[in-house]
Parts: structure tokens; C-alpha cells; sequence
């Protein structure tokens, strides 16, 4: 699985709740929303077809997943540095 089908899987493994559904089946007025749930926050989109509602969400989950990278990555780093011993110098 590739492309834009993928995204409910890659926000999935980034720990987002993923859900979509048709909200109009009028032919010539589709609509789909796709909702993302993460840390008590929801991030949803519209479109006319599912890849458009999908694109839209992986735009707007994108800061949380680039945040929450630099997070975990601030986390590590504070947390080696609280392991490691602090040696002081000494002349």
C-alpha cells in the first residue's frame, strides 16, 4: 500500500485514532470527512473524494507528528543527560 491510501496506517503508527466516512452519496455532490484524535485534540478534513480528505489531514497532523518527534527527541536527550554523571572540574 502506497501513496495516499497509506495515511490512515502512517498516522496510526505516529499514535493516532484514524476515522473516515461518506457524508453526502448525491453524484454530483460527494463529501467525505477523515478525523484524526491524538493527546485529546481532533484534527478532521473534507473532500470531495477520500484521497482529497485524506491529503488534507496528513497536511494538517503533520505539525503534531513533527512536534511530537521533537519531543520525544528532547525527552531522550533530557533523559541522558539526567543519567550521566555530572564531573566537575577540578584544577
Amino acid at each position: 500500500m502506497n501513496g495516499w491510501m497509506a495515511i490512515p496506517a502512517k498516522l496510526k503508527d505516529a499514535g493516532f485514532t484514524v476515522c473516515y466516512e461518506r457524508m453526502s452519496y448525491e453524484a454530483s455532490n460527494p463529501l467525505w470527512r477523515a478525523t484524526a484524535h491524538r493527546d485529546g485534540r481532533t484534527w478532521s478534513a473534507l473532500g470531495r473524494d477520500l484521497e482529497t480528505a485524506l491529503l488534507e489531514l496528513e497536511t494538517q497532523t503533520g505539525q503534531a507528528v513533527a512536534n511530537g518527534r521533537k519531543t520525544s527527541s528532547l525527552e531522550r536527550t533530557q533523559s541522558l543527560i539526567s543519567e550521566s554523571p555530572v564531573m566537575a572540574w577540578q584544577p
